[in-house]
């Protein structure tokens, strides 16, 4: 309708989950319930409109694949979590929404056990807040529908995480080498600083380049535990050589890690865990031979970080004009884990 708008503006785009040893659905336990959905309902109209209802709810569902096709063995979509938010409600009659910008703040506390939004061959987790405006009588209601990403942050307390990571090895009689990255933690679209250092043992050693890739690996189990099946998939790096010059013992090369929609997070929870290890690949020529060294170690690929920043103010942002035309009462509810230690392998490809 081109006389109302409704918009879902959300305080942040991402949500953090606290770091858990133990991520898992939610049970009927006791809920935890550790960080919130919060934001604005706007809902922007040329003239005075009869409204019924204004609802906000929030859906997430799991839905189960078969390698990324819908299969009839496996259940449809299940709904992980279901809530609503009425911020007007007048079943008998309607309110009279005034001409202009109205703002309804809305905030929904969410499990702190809630598995991460996740896309992939054998499971798809989504989030989404559906508003929705009713009007009296037979007139078609009007929606909106916004997705919401939902991820688990890495333990700030783990010291592994922070450090840098140190490869080192040698071909024996023909170069030593070692690699520096500044932490095992990459973040989504992150510019990533490499230092190599090649020690050569013979002179007729050219160094011809670097290339970098990360290695996704895929574990899914299911409902089934016992049953777990793996898929890998190798991402190209682009990189930017600083000190790129052959007689030069030290080399910098900056990598760019790829943006969320070529790289998934790292996801450890009881229905799928997801992995990352950056290979690298040092290309030089000796005797006339073209010889690489392969080096590979874990890393964590996390979001890009969020920031916050104050919603825009509208006209009535704060102040709703409704106004009362029936006897009804308006309802008023405003309502990663620790990589174990590891070993980096080394390949030798004379």
């Amino acid at each position: 309708m081109r006389n109302l708008k409704i918009e879902i503006k959300l305080l942040q785009d991402r949500i953090f989950l606290p770091h858990s040893h133990s991520s898992h659905l939610v049970t009927d336990s006791e809920p935890l319930f550790e960080s919130f959905i919060q934001g604005k309902l706007l809902i922007h109209s040329k003239k005075s409109l009869k409204v019924s209802s204004i609802t906000l709810k929030l859906e997430g569902f799991m839905e189960e694949k078969a390698f990324g096709v819908k299969s009839l063995k496996l259940p449809g979509q299940r709904s992980i979590i279901k809530e609503k938010l009425v911020f007007l409600h007048a079943p008998t009659g309607f309110e009279l929404l005034s001409a202009g910008s109205h703002a309804f703040d809305f905030r929904f506390a969410i499990n702190s056990l809630l598995p991460e939004t996740v896309r992939s061959p054998f499971l798809d987790i989504r989030y989404k807040l559906i508003a929705s405006l009713k009007k009296p009588g037979f007139s078609s209601n009007v929606k909106q529908v916004k997705e919401v990403s939902i991820y688990r942050t890495n333990s700030e307390f783990d010291p592994d995480s922070q450090s840098a990571i140190i490869l080192s090895n040698a071909w024996p009689k023909v170069l030593d080498y070692s690699v520096v990255l500044p932490s095992k933690v990459l973040t989504l679209g992150q510019t990533v600083p490499v230092e190599f250092h090649l020690w050569p043992h013979i002179q007729d050693i050219k160094f011809l380049g670097l290339e970098f890739s990360l290695v996704e690996d895929i574990a899914y189990s299911g409902r089934n535990p016992e049953t777990t099946t793996n898929t890998k998939r190798w991402i190209g790096l682009k990189s930017i050589n600083t000190l790129h010059d052959d007689l030069l013992p030290n080399k910098l090369v900056r990598i760019q890690i790829p943006p969320e929609a070529r790289l998934r997070c790292d996801i450890n929870n009881e229905l799928i865990q997801i992995r990352h290890k950056l290979e690298v690949r040092i290309l030089f020529e000796s005797r006339r031979k073209l010889n690489s060294i392969t080096l590979r170690c874990m890393v964590v690929i996390q979001p890009e970080p969020e920031y916050e920043e104050d919603l825009p103010s509208y006209p009535q942002s704060f102040e709703n004009e409704l106004v009362e035309v029936s006897n009804s009462e308006v309802s008023h509810d405003w309502a990663n884990m620790p990589l174990p230690a590891y070993e980096p392998e080394t390949v030798l490809n004379p």
